[in-house]
């Protein structure tokens, strides 16, 4: 006699309706495309006026790219939480650091007291 088919009971929950992964901030304090041999473009976003002054962001729905001497070095997209092909602590650049962020127009003058 053979045995009957194995009845497996799994229970297998659904996703949440309204779960979603949230990317870290990707703050862009610079202009990518002021780096020679560098084209950065984006879906939603110029970034040409972004400066110190004035921090602009990458929305998460958008996608950009960035070309090195015509290539293509990185596709950036927001995917399950997380940025690919950039990281927001690095920036975006292709062969040069980007410049670090200061805030020289809103930073507190430092007063030199007199030695003692």
């Amino acid at each position: 006699m053979e045995p009957g088919p194995v009845m497996m009971h799994t229970l297998v929950n659904p996703p949440d309706q309204n779960t979603t992964c949230k990317c870290q901030d990707f703050k862009i304090w610079y202009n990518p495309n002021d780096e020679p041999g560098a084209d950065f473009y984006c879906t939603k976003t110029d970034f040409s006026a972004a400066s110190p002054n004035n921090i602009l962001q990458i929305d998460p729905t958008e996608e950009c790219v960035l070309m090195c001497d015509n290539y293509l070095a990185a596709t950036i997209a927001c995917q399950n939480g997380a940025w690919l092909d950039a990281d927001p602590e690095l920036g975006i650049s292709c062969y040069s650091k980007p410049p670090p962020l200061t805030r020289s127009s809103t930073s507190t003058k430092l007063q030199r007291l007199p030695l003692l």
